[in-house]
C-alpha cells in the first residue's frame, strides 16, 4: 500500500489507497475523514460544513456547545482509544499495512477522573511532544493533587476565597473531582461541561456560580480566569482571595510563585513529561516515529538517540514523509 503523511496547515493528513485521514483538522473537508481528537479550541475545526467528524460521543457533545450541527460518524478502518488528556480525548488507529497511530494531545498517568492512554503496538506513531526535552520531569502526580489540597485547605481556614485558574476542559475537571469535598463553586462554562460529560458518565460536580456573591464562608472558585472572569477574578484577588493555576511549564517552581506573581503555581499538567513520552513511545514498538508540537525536533533525537528508533520531526509545510513509509 502506498502511505503519504504531511501536514500542510489543516491537519496532519495521512493519504492511503485514495482515500484522506484528517487529524485534528483546522476546516473539516467533506469526503475525507475527519477525526477530532478533544474539544479544545486548537484542536477544533473552525468550519464544519457538511463533513462528517470521527470522534468520542463526549468529544462530539461537547463540540455542540460551539455549534449546534455536528455530524458525527464511525469508519471501520479508524480504533479509538482513550488519550487521557481531557475527558472525552481520543488517539485514533489507522488500520492497514502499515498500521497508523495518531495520539493528539495524551497522557499516560493514573487519574482518577479519567482513564490513562495505553500504549498500542503500531508500525507509525505520530506523537506530540510538547513537554519533549530531558528538564520536564513532573512529580508524582498524588503529590502534586495533595499539595494543591494543603494549598486549598489553609486557604478556606485563613478565611479566604480559592480561586482556581484553570482551563474549562480538562484541569477544571480534574479539580473539580479532586477538590468535591470542599464547598465548591465554577465558572458557568466549566459547570456547563461538566454537565454534559456527566451525561456520560463521568462523576463531576455540576453545580455553577450562581449566587456566589451572597456566600458569607469561603469557598473554592473554578475559573479560567479569562475573558469576563478576569475582572470578577482580580476583584477577589483584591478582596483578599488567594489565587492558584496549573501547568506543566511550572514544573521549576512547585509550590511557588513567579516574580511579582500573586498566583501560586502547580505543576498539574493533561500532558506526558518526557519520560512518559518515551516510554510511550517504546512500548508502541513502531518503526518510524514522527513528532509534532512542542520540542518536536529535540524529542524525535531524543528517540533516536535512545531507543533507537527512527524518528523525525513533521514539520507543517513539509509535502510528504513517503520516501520512509
Amino acid at each position: 500500500m502506498a502511505y503519504v503523511i504531511s501536514d500542510l496547515g489543516n491537519g496532519i493528513i495521512l493519504r492511503a489507497n485514495g482515500r484522506a485521514y484528517r487529524f485534528d483538522p483546522r476546516r473539516a473537508v467533506a469526503g475525507d475523514f475527519n477525526m477530532v481528537s478533544h474539544a479544545h479550541s486548537d484542536h477544533l475545526p473552525s468550519a464544519v460544513g457538511s463533513a462528517s467528524i470521527v470522534c468520542s460521543s463526549a468529544t462530539h457533545d461537547l463540540m455542540r456547545l460551539h455549534r449546534k450541527r455536528i455530524h458525527r460518524t464511525d469508519e471501520g478502518s479508524i480504533t479509538i482509544k482513550d488519550a487521557g488528556h481531557t475527558p472525552g480525548s481520543s488517539m485514533f488507529i489507522v488500520e492497514g499495512h502499515p498500521k497508523v497511530m495518531y495520539t493528539g494531545d495524551f497522557c499516560t498517568r493514573r487519574k482518577r477522573h479519567i482513564r490513562p492512554a495505553l500504549p498500542h503496538e503500531c508500525d507509525i506513531l505520530v506523537m506530540e511532544s510538547t513537554y519533549g526535552k530531558p528538564e520536564y520531569e513532573f512529580p508524582d502526580h498524588g503529590d502534586t493533587i495533595g499539595a494543591i489540597r494543603d494549598w486549598v485547605d489553609a486557604a478556606i481556614w485563613s478565611g479566604a476565597i480559592a480561586v482556581l485558574l484553570a482551563y474549562p476542559l480538562g484541569k477544571a475537571q480534574e479539580l473539580c473531582f479532586e477538590l468535591s469535598d470542599f464547598p465548591l463553586r465554577m465558572q458557568k462554562a466549566i459547570a456547563d461541561r461538566n454537565r454534559v460529560l456527566a451525561a456520560h458518565g463521568y462523576r463531576l460536580p455540576v453545580g455553577c456560580c450562581e449566587g456566589m456573591d451572597g456566600d458569607k464562608e469561603p469557598f473554592v472558585y473554578v475559573t479560567s480566569g479569562l475573558g469576563a472572569e478576569r475582572d470578577k477574578v482580580e476583584r477577589m484577588l483584591s478582596d483578599g482571595a488567594k489565587a492558584a493555576s496549573f501547568s506543566g511549564w511550572s514544573v521549576r517552581r512547585f509550590g511557588g510563585r513567579a516574580a511579582g506573581s500573586r498566583t501560586e503555581m502547580f505543576p498539574l499538567s493533561d500532558h506526558c513529561d518526557f519520560n512518559e513520552l518515551m516510554e510511550f513511545a517504546r512500548r508502541c514498538n513502531p518503526t518510524k516515529v514522527l513528532t509534532t508540537h512542542g520540542f518536536a525536533a529535540d524529542f524525535a533525537e531524543s528517540v533516536r538517540r535512545e531507543l533507537g528508533i527512527d524518528a523525525e520531526p513533521l514539520i507543517r509545510g513539509q509535502e510528504s514523509l513517503d520516501r520512509y513509509l
